[in-house]
C-alpha cells in the first residue's frame, strides 16, 4: 500500500471511490477542496491510499491559514464531516500518519479530523472532543401529514401549519443575489461573519448538479433562503438564512417543510439538518422539529498547542465580539465578514 497526494488528474477516480464508499460524504468529494481553494484561498491537501494501483482510501485535508485562529490541517474545513474514508483499517492508519507528517512539514498548530462515523482505525493519541457538535438526520416522509405529525406538538408544528396558510411561496432554482442578500442579513443579525460571494459561487460552479438555491418568498421577494445539496439520497440545507420579516411569518419553517417535500419528490429518503453546537439556538430549533441529536466526535492531533481549539459562540471571550457584530450596518459586515469567515473554518 502506498500513500500519495492526489492532483486534479485523479479527481475522477477520487470521486468514484467516495461515491461508492459507505463512509464517503459530500464533503469528501474533490470539488469541495477546489471550491475552498478558489473561493477562500486555502491549500487543498488530498491524500489517497492505493493498493494494486487502485484507490482504497481517501483523506481530504484543507490547510487553513489564519492570523487569528491558529493554522490547521482539517478534514474537512468548512464542512461538517470528514476524516478518512477507507475500505480497511490499515489504510485509515496510514492516511492519518501521513496527515500528521504533512501537518508537521507545514508547521500547523494542529490536525483535525471531523469523523461522522467512529474511525476504522484505533484512536491512538488523538484528543477527542465529542460534546461540542452534533448532527441531525431523519428519514423523509411520503406525505405532508406524516411530516407534520413527526413535528412535536409543543415544538414547531403550529408554526409550520401557520406558515402553510399564509402568503408564502416556495421557489427552487432561486437567484443567487437574492439568496446572498438574505444570508448576509441573517448572518449579521446572528453576529456571524458572512462568507464572501466568491466562495459560495465556487461551490455552485463545482457542484451544479448537487447544489440548488431554494427560497421562501412573499410578494415575489425572498425572505428566507437556503443553498442546499442532494447527495446519496439525502437533502441538506447547508447555508441558510432568514430576514427579520421571516420570523413573523415562520418563513424558515415554511422553507424547511417545503425542502423536505422537494427532496422526497426528487428521490431523497433522508433529511440532513446539519451540525449544530450543543446549547445554541440552532440546536434547540432542530430538536423542536423532532430531530434527535447525534454526537460528532472530532479528533485532534495537537502539534503546537496544548488543548483543542474552542472557536465557539458560547466561548465567553467571543461574546462581546458577537454582540458588537450584530450592531454593524449590513454593508460594513459584508465588507469585513469575508476576511474573518475564511479564517474560522
Amino acid at each position: 500500500m502506498i500513500i500519495e497526494r492526489i492532483s486534479i488528474a485523479d479527481a475522477t477516480a477520487w470521486d468514484a471511490f467516495v461515491d461508492e464508499s459507505p463512509a464517503g460524504t459530500f464533503f469528501h468529494r474533490y470539488g469541495w477542496g477546489r471550491a475552498i481553494a478558489d473561493g477562500l484561498g486555502h491549500e487543498q491537501v488530498y491524500l489517497a491510499a492505493r493498493s494494486g494501483g487502485r484507490i482504497v482510501g481517501v483523506l481530504p485535508l484543507i490547510h487553513k491559514r489564519s492570523l487569528l485562529f491558529k493554522n490547521a490541517l482539517i478534514s474537512v474545513a468548512f464542512g461538517s464531516y470528514g476524516g478518512a474514508a477507507t475500505e480497511m483499517p490499515e489504510a485509515a492508519v496510514a492516511l492519518e500518519v501521513e496527515a500528521v507528517r504533512f501537518g508537521e512539514v507545514l508547521g500547523v498548530d494542529y490536525v483535525e479530523l471531523r469523523d461522522l462515523e467512529p474511525p476504522l482505525a484505533g484512536i491512538g493519541d488523538w484528543a477527542v472532543v465529542n460534546s461540542v457538535y452534533v448532527t441531525f438526520l431523519r428519514k423523509l416522509y411520503g406525505s405532508d401529514e406524516e411530516t407534520l405529525r413527526s413535528i412535536p406538538r409543543k415544538g414547531r408544528r403550529y408554526e409550520v401549519r401557520k406558515s402553510l396558510k399564509g402568503e408564502l411561496t416556495f421557489v427552487t432554482g432561486g437567484d443567487f443575489d437574492a439568496f446572498y442578500d438574505v444570508l448576509a442579513q441573517s448572518y449579521r443579525n446572528l453576529g456571524t461573519p458572512i462568507f464572501g460571494r466568491r466562495y459560495l459561487l465556487a461551490l455552485l460552479e463545482q457542484f451544479p448538479k448537487h447544489f440548488e438555491i431554494c427560497v421562501a418568498a412573499k410578494g415575489g421577494a425572498a425572505i428566507s433562503a437556503t443553498m442546499a445539496f442532494r447527495y446519496k439520497g439525502a437533502i441538506h440545507p447547508y447555508y441558510t438564512g432568514g430576514t427579520l420579516a421571516a420570523r413573523k411569518l415562520s418563513a424558515n419553517d415554511f422553507l424547511f417543510f417545503n425542502l423536505m417535500r422537494h427532496g422526497h419528490e426528487n428521490g431523497c429518503d433522508t433529511f440532513d439538518f446539519g451540525r449544530s453546537k450543543v446549547g445554541t439556538g440552532s440546536f434547540d430549533y432542530k430538536r423542536y422539529w423532532g430531530f434527535e441529536p447525534r454526537p460528532l466526535a472530532y479528533r485532534y492531533k495537537l502539534l503546537r498547542i496544548n488543548e483543542p481549539p474552542s472557536i465557539n459562540p458560547l466561548n465567553p471571550k467571543y461574546r462581546l465580539f458577537i454582540e458588537a457584530w450584530k450592531r454593524l450596518p449590513v454593508p460594513v459586515a459584508n465588507f469585513v465578514g469575508p476576511f474573518l469567515s475564511r479564517q474560522i473554518g
